[in-house]
């Protein structure tokens, strides 16, 4: 039974990374707006339950969400809207309570949401690395 759990886990996860991919390509600059706002009331509520485990993804999820927030204040517009469109995909994904894994699962809510963040960071890394260094140059 614990072997099949597993398998669903996987299933799901990998059906998370698919709808990421086919929401990427449709994302619109309100839906960006969307994001930034419903990522950081999430963000905001779990904050002081996140695992040590999850330290560093959490950072991630964080610059991603600060991303969104500078670009749809029209303080930062460097980023591709491709990019843009990959992190609110991936924020909204969070945000929701409705995913591939119900975020309500002790232990396995967050796997798809985590999966799909993971994605959205290796296709994204080099322009938070970017935004980064703008909030650095620009305090």
């Amino acid at each position: 039974m614990r072997i099949l759990g597993n398998y669903l886990n996987v299933y799901r996860t990998v059906e998370a990374e698919r709808l990421f991919s086919e929401s990427v390509e449709s994302v619109t600059e309100s839906e960006i707006a969307s994001a930034a706002s419903k990522g950081e009331e999430k963000f905001r509520r779990l904050e002081s339950d996140v695992p040590s485990a999850l330290q560093a993804l959490w950072r991630d999820l964080q610059m991603m969400i600060a991303m969104l927030r500078d670009y749809v204040r029209g303080t930062y517009r460097s980023p591709p809207f491709g990019s843009m469109a990959a992190v609110s995909a991936a924020v909204l994904y969070f945000a929701s309570p409705v995913d591939a894994i119900p975020d309500f699962l002790p232990g396995f809510g967050y796997l798809d949401d985590a999966a799909v963040l993971l994605l959205c960071l290796k296709m994204v890394r080099g322009d938070l690395d970017k935004h980064q260094q703008w909030l650095t140059d620009n305090e």
